[in-house]
């Protein structure tokens, strides 16, 4: 089925009868729905939508599958992966733990291989209960794992080898749906110069901006660890200490909720800010209820973490407006992420119902408030405020035929 895109612009001098002719906001890629793939990009000064057909070829295929194809037992799978910076993928299956292969005894295996040696894979750990979520430190050595039960799992390479792993440590979060998972930042923010591309050298191509870290130590030191927020607004982070002797490895937890109210969310996206802020954007799943954002900050003080968190600005979508209000559409948000993880500047939403779907592009901007003349001072009479708001850039919409 071939969906029709209309695009459509928060600027209202953009012609709307046209639909060809659209000035958009850009960085959003759309996968049509024909026979051949289709993408639909829109840049911010672009007046047109660029459309490009591509072709994929399969390079290998190989089939880590433990379990025979044919049983007469059905077993609910589903496959988590992580993709490090080593290019190598971390993955997780079923796998039987009896040797008589009786159908019931079955545990979920944790994986690891090099995308250049796909035929050799190694484990790394086994679960009772699935995994339900992975993820590779920035240095591609730690993977983090997660399992339904709770569980949180640091796996640590042996001596930078695939094939042996340690454990870390671990915490346990019991009943709580993790919905995002990020490792914090070391400050460490390389930026590729596309003005620059043809130039031989390559310490102008790369540029490093200032960025803080997340958590510091003595001397503006960062530390590792992770951060992760579940469905009821809980925010657990782990810090690993590591002094490079096994015996003296300790994992520093700590857990706070983002609001003193109940909250329950349905997707969540994290951000670093480069004051060494994190921002959390999260939504209940309904269209009529806010996109909550809140400024999370992580210290250490006396050996022991300490999560602070506090309410951001907050914007109701446009889709509300536009389409919920229609009998046949029954809209709910269906993901929620920043267009770059170490920047909070920009955040898309996508929202989802039958025959219709949106994507929604907000940036967030610093507005001036002008202070009344009674808090006004004779030194500086036209003091101003400024205040964080999130303001509507672009939509896409697709709508089936």
């Amino acid at each position: 089925m071939r969906g029709f895109y209309q695009v459509r612009h928060a600027d209202p001098r953009v012609n709307e009868a046209d639909s060809t002719r659209r000035a958009c906001g850009g960085g959003v890629y759309v996968i049509g729905g024909d026979a051949e793939p289709e993408v639909v990009q829109w840049r911010p000064k672009c007046i047109k939508c660029v459309r490009i057909r591509f072709s994929m070829e399969l390079l290998y295929s190989v089939d880590y599958r433990s379990l025979p194809k044919t049983s007469d037992f059905l077993l609910e799978e589903k496959t988590v992966c992580s993709l490090s910076c080593q290019n190598i993928l971390a993955f997780s299956r079923l796998s039987n733990a009896s040797k008589d292969g009786c159908p019931f005894e079955v545990v979920h295996e944790v994986c690891v291989f090099d995308l250049d040696r796909p035929w050799e894979e190694f484990q790394v750990t086994t679960s009772p209960v699935p995994v339900v979520y992975m993820r590779w430190d920035p240095s591609g050595t730690r993977l983090l794992v997660v399992n339904a039960e709770g569980t949180f799992t640091v796996w640590i390479m042996q001596d930078h080898l695939i094939n042996r792993w340690e454990e870390f440590g671990s915490t346990s979060l019991p009943g709580e749906e993790v919905l995002v998972l990020a490792w914090l930042h070391s400050g460490i923010q390389v930026l590729f110069n596309p003005d620059k591309r043809d130039v031989v050298a390559y310490n102008e191509k790369f540029q490093r901006s200032k960025f803080n870290p997340t958590v510091t130590l003595f001397g503006n030191k960062p530390m590792e660890g992770w951060m992760g927020v579940t469905s009821t607004g809980m925010v657990t982070v782990g810090l690993l200490q590591d002094s490079g002797v096994p015996a003296k490895r300790k994992l520093i937890t700590a857990k706070q909720c983002l609001a003193p109210g109940y909250l329950r969310f349905t997707q969540a996206d994290i951000a670093f800010m480069a004051t060494g802020e994190v921002m959390v954007a999260a939504s209940e799943g309904t269209v009529a209820a806010a996109v909550q954002c809140f400024i999370v900050t992580v210290e250490v003080e006396n050996n022991a973490c300490v999560i602070n968190s506090s309410a951001g600005a907050s914007f109701f979508l446009k889709s509300l407006t536009d389409y919920s209000n229609r009998d046949n559409q029954v809209l709910h948000v269906s993901k929620i992420c920043f267009l770059n993880r170490e920047n909070s500047d920009v955040l898309l939403v996508c929202c989802a119902g039958p025959g219709h779907s949106s994507v929604e592009v907000w940036h967030l901007l610093e507005q001036t408030m002008p202070l009344h003349r009674v808090f006004q001072s004779a030194a500086s009479p036209e003091a101003a405020c400024k205040m964080p708001k999130w303001m509507h850039k672009a939509s896409i919409v697709t709508m089936l035929i």
